[in-house]
């Protein structure tokens, strides 16, 4: 899986539940229900899904929201859909010929 690099650092981007219910509970609505144009509650996403796979991992990730939305590099969203990719492309190997 690729990471998300904030401020020189690259750390893990993975799905939790956790992501998905404290989106949930902060919010108030699914992560499915994210508009296209909704950029605060994207980056919102992006943060929760580095900071659920630190604490999994047990890696300090030191960002509020805030800070991570100053310090990310590059566009967070290539490896947030990397595991959709990840996950159809296994698809294609199972299926058979």
């Amino acid at each position: 899986m690729k990471g998300i690099r904030v401020s020189g650092t690259e750390y893990p981007a993975g799905l939790t539940m956790w992501a998905q219910l404290q989106f949930k509970r902060d919010k108030g609505k699914q992560v499915a229900e994210i508009e296209a144009d909704d950029i605060e509650g994207f980056l919102y996403y992006c943060w929760l899904r580095v900071k659920g796979a630190c604490l999994r991992s047990k890696i300090e990730f030191p960002f509020s929201f805030d800070d991570f939305v100053i310090n990310v590099e590059g566009d967070p969203t290539e490896a947030l859909l990397e595991p959709l990719a990840t996950a159809e492309e296994v698809k294609k190997k199972t299926e058979p010929s």
